[in-house]
C-alpha cells in the first residue's frame, strides 16, 4: 500500500500573498461566464469544499471544480504559485466581515463627455459663473432701483397669504428579503434573545404566511424541536401542505429535510448553507426545488454564534 502525499499550503499564507478574496455566486453556467473564465485561466479562483463536521475539515483548491458544497472565491492576485496544493487551514475570520457575495461584473465601456457636459470655467471646475445684477446690465442701462417701503410691504403681505406646499413624505425602502425568508430571520433572531440557537424558518401558501418557528432545543431541552419542525408543528393540521414553500434560515439537516419530503413540501428556500451544508443533495433528489440566497445577514448570525458557543452547535449537528 502506498500513500500518496498531498502538498499543501495554509491559508494563511495565501491571503499573505494574493490579498482578500471575494466571494462568488455563479447563477449561470461557468463555461458560459467569460468574466469567470477569464479569471480561472488567470489563476485567481479558489475553490472551497465546505464539510458538514465543522470549518476546521473545509479545505480548497486551485481553479474550478464543481460540487454541491463548494464556495467560489476571487482573488486579486495570481494563486498559481499555489496550483497543485492543497489549502488547508481555511479561517473564516481572516475574510472581511462586510463580505458580500457577488458575480464577476461585466465590462463597461467608457464614454466620452460632450462638450455641454464639461465645465465652462476651468478654475472652477463644476461650479456655476455668478454675476451681479451690474454685470448683467448692459453698459448704457442702470442698475435696478430698489424697492420702497411700501413696494416691499406689499410683497411681504402677499407671501404671508401664500401657503407653502407641503413637502412629499420619503418613500419607504423596500427590503430586498422575502417577506418569508424574512420572518423566519425574525425568528432566528428571536430564539437568540432566548439564548438558544439562531435558526428561524416559516411556511407559506403563495403570498399567505402559514406559520413561523424556530429553533427550540436549548429552550425546551428537546433535540428534536428545530426551527423547521417547529414551525410545521405551529401549522397545524392542513390537510395538505400542496402549494406550501419551507423558508429556513439554514440549510434543513436530513432530520427536517425528511419532513419536508414526508409532507410533500416541494420548495425550499433557505437563508445560507455556509455554515453548514445540510441536506441539499437529498432533498434534491427527492424532487424538492432548493434556494439558497446566501444571505449575509444569516451568515453572520449564525457564525457568531458558532464562534462563541461551538460545543452547543456541535450537539445541534450531531458532531
Amino acid at each position: 500500500m502506498h500513500l500518496i502525499k498531498v502538498k499543501t499550503a495554509r491559508f494563511a499564507d495565501v491571503v499573505k500573498k494574493a490579498g482578500m478574496p471575494e466571494v462568488l455566486a455563479l447563477w449561470s453556467d461557468p463555461r458560459n461566464d467569460k468574466e469567470f473564465q477569464r479569471a480561472v485561466r488567470a489563476h485567481r479562483v479558489m475553490t472551497v469544499h465546505q464539510t458538514i463536521v465543522g470549518a476546521k475539515k473545509d479545505f480548497a483548491e486551485i481553479g474550478f471544480q464543481a460540487g454541491a458544497n463548494a464556495a467560489y472565491w476571487l482573488f486579486p492576485k495570481s494563486l498559481e504559485e499555489f496550483e497543485g496544493r492543497r489549502i488547508v487551514g481555511i479561517d473564516y475570520d481572516l475574510l472581511p466581515r462586510e463580505v458580500e457575495t457577488k458575480k464577476l461584473p461585466p465590462k463597461t465601456s467608457v464614454t466620452k463627455r460632450s462638450r455641454a457636459a464639461r465645465p465652462q470655467d476651468s478654475r472652477a471646475p463644476f461650479a456655476p459663473r455668478t454675476t451681479s445684477p451690474e454685470d448683467r446690465a448692459a453698459p448704457h442701462e442702470k442698475a435696478p432701483r430698489e424697492k420702497t417701503k411700501k413696494e416691499s410691504a406689499g410683497t411681504d403681505a402677499k407671501a404671508a397669504r401664500e401657503v407653502p406646499e407641503k413637502a412629499e413624505p420619503p418613500a419607504p425602502t423596500r427590503d430586498p428579503v422575502d417577506p418569508h425568508l424574512r420572518a423566519a430571520i425574525d425568528q432566528a433572531k428571536k430564539s437568540l434573545a432566548e439564548g438558544g440557537i439562531p435558526i428561524g424558518a416559516a411556511l407559506a401558501r403563495g403570498k399567505k404566511l402559514i406559520a413561523t418557528g424556530h429553533n427550540k432545543r436549548v429552550q425546551d431541552n428537546d433535540p428534536v424541536t428545530h426551527a423547521e419542525t417547529d414551525c410545521l408543528r405551529n401549522a397545524g393540521r392542513l390537510g395538505s401542505f400542496r402549494g406550501c414553500t419551507l423558508y429556513s434560515t439554514l440549510m434543513p439537516c436530513y432530520f427536517c429535510a425528511g419532513a419536508a419530503v414526508q409532507f410533500g413540501i416541494r420548495k425550499v428556500v433557505v437563508g445560507e448553507s455556509r455554515n453548514f451544508a445540510g441536506a441539499l443533495d437529498f432533498m434534491r433528489a427527492h424532487g424538492i426545488e432548493v434556494i439558497d440566497c446566501d444571505l449575509a445577514e444569516c451568515r453572520e448570525m449564525l457564525a457568531d454564534f458558532i464562534r462563541t458557543h461551538r460545543k452547543l452547535w456541535n450537539e445541534d449537528i450531531g458532531a
